[in-house]
């Protein structure tokens, strides 16, 4: 496995994680503009932009998802995630790496758990007060995606270290040659 393929998940992770930021500001506008107007040109444009993203967010979310199974597998295949020896350094980036992968799980259940509870807030939402409700857990759903995002990121980023340390022989970057 090259060290790649695990560039790629991370840029596809970085990616989903802009567009749950992007997501959240669309939120936020249309939940300021509902406080203020009930209907017309301002509140129709919010729900445009919330309703686009959420569809790229999902079409982003499933890319990178199957980007990051794809690569845990082939990473799996070659390392698994258990310790071996001690006082190694490769030894701390796996563990460091399980950390990682526990918050990133942790992280994800909970922003699944939260985005199915927003979407039926949503779907039942008929009065304002309602509306504003479901955007207010939309809202925390694209910061806990935010944070699974950058959760799976640092796993990537820790195994593909512990897999591939700079300066050994026969791995992708070569040698380190002092000069």
């Amino acid at each position: 496995m090259g060290r790649g393929s695990g560039g790629v998940v991370c840029a596809a992770l970085g990616a989903n994680a802009a567009l749950a930021v992007a997501h959240l500001v669309a939120q936020v506008r249309l939940y300021n503009v509902l406080g203020h107007m009930r209907h017309g040109e301002p509140v129709l444009r919010a729900e445009m932009w919330v309703g686009n993203l959420s569809g790229i967010q999902m079409a982003a979310c499933a890319g990178a998802g199957l980007l990051f199974l794809g690569w845990f597998v082939e990473a799996r295949n070659h390392i698994a995630l258990e310790l071996r020896g001690s006082g190694r350094p490769q030894e701390t980036a796996r563990h460091q790496s399980r950390l990682w992968a526990i918050a990133w799980a942790v992280c994800f259940v909970a922003w699944t758990v939260v985005g199915l509870w927003a979407q039926n807030l949503h779907r039942r939402a008929e009065q304002a007060e309602a509306a504003t409700h479901a955007l207010r857990a939309g809202m925390f759903t694209d910061v806990l995606g935010v944070l699974a995002a950058l959760a799976a990121i640092a796993f990537v980023w820790r195994l593909r270290r512990s897999q591939f340390p700079r300066g050994r022989a026969g791995s992708p970057a070569g040698p380190v040659v002092p000069v």
